[in-house]
């Protein structure tokens, strides 16, 4: 009999694109599994126990993710949940039924910094937003050097939820333009912060509001609708005439680094060479083999932020599943415990590899120290999750000349808590 995980995923509405993405990487794991040892061990018959995903959508709706997760949770009684998709989705949720029910919950994509530590039931293999906020205040000024703009006239175009406005207060907290605070007088008239609904319903008078302003750099903290409601329309509507103001360059977060951008390019070239972003993990040699095992699948590179937490998650919460030991109730207690076991003992990277020897080591009680794809998930037992390094991407142009994300070389190094490395994009 297979063991059921939920899963709740973006794989309908605005963040489709995101959520599929995400879905299938973590799909692309329990074929590891399947193909590796067939199951975990345990079973009462002695026999495998293969994993199984109970797939559901959340259609970046609270109203739609508290009914995915109820019945998950009440009706089909997984004892563990990948996801919800983002931040967005509200911690309430979290809270009303996967918590309470001590249900386990890995969450691959919301770095919010209100989910820190909120429950020994909640993992996340992306870092807090305290860690990126760093890197998007220095790439602000980055940029901006970069392509000799004097004065600095920044906007902000934040969506109303956990994830948007969180981010949006920790990088305004400290964030500096010209040479002093945004908030201070003589920023006056060159900073303009705009927030949207959770919907994206008014995103449009946010847009209008922003050309308006005419900046020359906009720093764009959403999700798939931030580029196709807002960096689309933004181009669309730039005044024209004999002598149009100059575009904006702009610097997207994790949530923006979706396909609608790249679609974007596609159809406006001169774009690609005025966008750049952020997002968590480095492009390790683990990331490269996901990335190809991906693409060799389902013919499309792993481009978006959260498909290399996925495919870790899924492994995490088999892994944890491994820890609970034969005849033992399978419940989320125990694969919470089990996360316990997934730092501080032999190093164990994600892939098809050592999948026997993590199980064996498991099964022994002992611990593993993963190394994922989306970096080392050195998670801290309070908090829950990893500190991350911060890669700073930019839109490049594969051999058959279509947009593609990479990494630029520049990074923020969360060890050091300094950028490195020299921006570069071909």
């Amino acid at each position: 009999r297979a063991t059921g995980l939920g899963s709740i995923r973006s794989i309908k509405g605005t963040n489709a694109s995101s959520g599929q993405a995400e879905l299938q990487s973590a799909e692309l794991a329990l074929d590891d599994f399947a193909n590796t040892i067939v199951g975990l061990p345990g079973a009462a018959d002695g026999k495998p126990r293969p994993l199984a995903l109970v797939e559901c959508d959340d259609s970046a709706d609270d109203t739609v993710a508290q009914r995915s997760a109820t019945h998950l949770v009440n009706d089909v009684g997984v004892p563990a949940i990948l996801g919800p998709y983002s931040s967005g989705i509200g911690p309430a949720i979290l809270h009303t039924v996967p918590l309470p029910k001590k249900v386990l919950l890995i969450r691959p994509a919301a770095t919010s910094a209100q989910l820190s530590g909120i429950s020994q039931y909640f993992w996340r293999t992306a870092p807090s937003d305290n860690i990126q906020a760093v890197p998007i205040r220095l790439s602000v000024g980055e940029l901006a050097s970069s392509a000799g703009l004097s004065p600095v006239k920044l906007a902000i175009l934040y969506k109303n939820d956990s994830y948007g406005s969180g981010l949006f207060s920790q990088v305004g907290a400290s964030l500096q333009i010209n040479g002093a605070p945004v908030g201070d007088p003589s920023n006056a008239g060159n900073f303009k912060p705009v927030q949207y609904a959770a919907d994206g319903s008014d995103i449009a008078s946010g847009v209008a509001q922003i050309v308006a302003f005419q900046p020359n750099v906009i720093a764009l903290f959403g999700t798939n609708e931030v580029i196709s409601g807002g960096l689309d329309a933004i181009e669309s509507t730039w005044p024209g005439g004999t002598t149009p103001p100059p575009r904006p360059f702009y610097l997207v977060s994790d949530g923006g680094e979706v396909q609608e951008l790249l679609d974007e390019i596609a159809g406006q070239p001169t774009v690609r060479t005025r966008v750049r972003g952020t997002v968590p993990g480095t492009e390790n040699a683990l990331f490269q083999a996901f990335s190809l095992k991906y693409q060799g699948k389902y013919g499309s590179p792993a481009n978006v932020f959260g498909m290399a937490g996925s495919y870790d998650a899924a492994y995490l919460m088999a892994y944890s599943l491994a820890s609970i030991g034969a005849g033992t109730t399978v419940d989320g207690t125990g694969m919470a415990n089990g996360m316990d076991k997934m730092v501080g003992g032999t190093p164990v990277d994600v892939g098809t590899g050592q999948i026997q020897a993590a199980i064996g080591a498991l099964g022994s009680g002992n611990a593993i120290d993963i190394n994922g794809a989306s970096g080392p998930l050195d998670f801290d037992l309070t908090s829950h999750e990893a500190k991350s390094d911060i890669t700073v991407w930019c839109i490049s142009k594969n051999g058959q000349g279509d947009p593609t994300f990479v990494a630029s070389g520049r990074y923020f190094d969360a060890p050091t808590q300094s950028m490195k490395g020299t921006f570069s994009c071909p």
